[in-house]
């Protein structure tokens, strides 16, 4: 499927218009990945994100997508006192991002984890509290069908007042469409990661402890504060077992 603004054509056109990078390492980076038809942010996710990172200010970041690193470079620059962590599952892909990461002179503050996120924050989970990394900025743009399963691995990570900003959660308008009911097996895939964006957009919105946001911009953004990770970590388990319970009747 093509990679596309989700907003109508002259509105995006005249959006990215506007769009200006300033930083010269990122401006031939997404000319050379846009080229080469490599998916990066869109221009106004990254106009997004930069506006949310200078408000919040983080100390550590966690990318959950790292592709050819252009996300986590923005960070490494937009957060100059941060420490960013990005973790890739494609090992092409991670090697290429380590590459990038060194010629922006970031490899002492952007450090790429490769392996399955699922994994490799389950891993992090199982140490022991007081070594874990409490995360303030957490950025989800990986496989759109994994989503809720990265949230609730990312719950003991979360810092106080964590932003959570989850990427392409409007799947190219099908989240708010139902053309991906049509027959054919590729309509099948989209249909159930349709399905599981909208349980994860229906969760992030209507759980108690969370303030969330679905906007339009790019391929769809969720933004959500946590204020008290504890309090909602605790509730998705409450929630797990009502669900366990439930099925086992």
């Amino acid at each position: 499927m093509e990679t596309r603004n989700i907003t109508v054509p002259e509105t995006a056109e005249y959006i990215e218009g506007l769009y200006v990078q300033s930083n010269p390492y990122l401006k031939a980076l997404r000319q050379r990945n846009q080229a080469a038809m490599v998916p990066i942010l869109l221009e106004e996710t990254e106009g997004l994100l930069h506006q949310l990172a200078l408000l919040r200010s983080p100390k550590h970041i966690l990318e959950i997508g790292t592709a050819v690193g252009y996300g986590a470079i923005c960070f490494g620059v937009w957060c100059p006192e941060a420490q960013v962590t990005t973790v890739e599952h494609a090992p092409e892909m991670a090697a290429q991002a380590e590459e990038n990461i060194a010629s922006a002179g970031l490899s002492h503050r952007v450090n790429v984890v490769l392996g399955d996120a699922r994994k490799v924050l389950a891993e992090w989970n199982e140490g022991e509290r007081q070594e874990r990394r409490s995360y303030d900025f957490i950025f989800i743009d990986a496989a759109k069908g994994h989503y809720l399963e990265f949230w609730e691995l990312c719950l003991p990570l979360m810092a106080k007042d964590c932003v959570v900003v989850s990427d392409n959660v409007l799947f190219k308008g099908l989240t708010a469409s139902d053309v991906f009911s049509a027959p054919g097996k590729k309509k099948r895939k989209h249909r159930t990661i349709v399905r599981r964006l909208r349980t994860y957009l229906d969760y992030l919105s209507h759980q108690e402890g969370l303030v969330t946001s679905v906007l339009p911009v790019g391929d769809g953004l969720a933004i959500t504060i946590v204020s008290n990770p504890e309090q909602v970590a605790a509730q998705w388990k409450l929630k797990q077992i009502a669900t366990m319970e439930k099925n086992d009747e």
